[in-house]
């Protein structure tokens, strides 16, 4: 973050590029503002450096500025951070001209390509699971929570960590969980073209174990997002990361020695 005052020609770095957590350990940004408000400067502009629109992109970066200003009292000058600039076109020509060799026709092409490879090799999938639930004698529970969902999992776990590459983090997050309502809708879709009857009748009722521990990691989700967690638990994972991977090993666990 930098603090710019355009008529007094007054700029300070504001952690060098460091991060939301930096500015929380280190007083840089209440140091500005003291010296701003020592220096004469009243009203000033904020670049953040995240181009996108997220939590910590931006309204995290609005409260560490009114953390700040509290800090310094009546005298801090005010601050307004300048709009993100993700769309800003000499941005986006910037990124566009690090792939001259890509038009809009080779990059439709290519998401088809990738695309169709997706779908005939998730026709496939379910019976070499099979076969290797057959072979191993382990449960086809086991097998579709653990195994098959890892793999049709993947291309989301790609594209969510190039969100977070590129400082998308609200992307990253409304995909993962965008995903998970768009995969209980198939159960409507798959129950349409179900004939024998209703789906859920006919299947285990093993099932509804993963279920209840997906309901319960949406609530820990849920929670952190409203009540922001900010300090590591262990391992440096939050309490609500931790509780997750516990969660999911548990529910494994069950599934694999129970031979579900």
């Amino acid at each position: 973050m930098v603090i710019i005052d355009e008529k007094l020609a007054w700029e300070k770095p504001c952690g060098g590029g460091l991060t939301h957590k930096a500015l929380l350990r280190y007083p840089f940004l209440a140091e500005a503002l003291h010296a701003m408000a020592g220096d004469g400067v009243r009203r000033a502009l904020a670049f953040v450096t995240s181009a996108y629109s997220s939590y910590s992109g931006c309204r995290q970066y609005l409260e560490d500025i009114a953390r700040a200003r509290a800090n310094v009292g009546p005298s801090a000058p005010i601050v307004d951070k300048l709009r993100t600039f993700h769309d800003h076109p000499g941005f986006v020509e910037a990124n566009a001209e690090r792939y001259p060799g890509i038009t809009l026709r080779s990059a439709v092409k290519g998401y088809a390509l990738a695309a169709l490879a997706v779908v005939i090799a998730g026709s496939w999938l379910p019976f070499v699971a099979k076969d290797i639930s057959d072979m191993m004698g382990w449960g086809q529970s086991f097998v579709g929570t653990m195994l098959v969902a890892a793999v049709t999992s993947a291309p989301e776990a790609a594209v969510t960590i190039s969100a977070l590459r590129i400082g998308a983090l609200d992307m990253a997050i409304a995909n993962l969980l965008g995903s998970n309502l768009f995969d209980i809708v198939i159960l409507a879709i798959d129950d349409l073209f179900y004939t024998k009857g209703p789906l859920l009748a006919h299947v285990d009722a093993s099932h509804a174990l993963t279920a209840f521990t997906a309901v319960m990691m949406s609530a820990l989700v849920a929670v952190g997002l409203v009540f922001r967690p900010q300090g590591r638990a262990m391992l440096g994972l939050t309490w609500i990361s931790l509780g997750l991977f516990m969660l999911y090993v548990l529910n494994s666990w069950i599934l694999f020695e129970h031979a579900l």
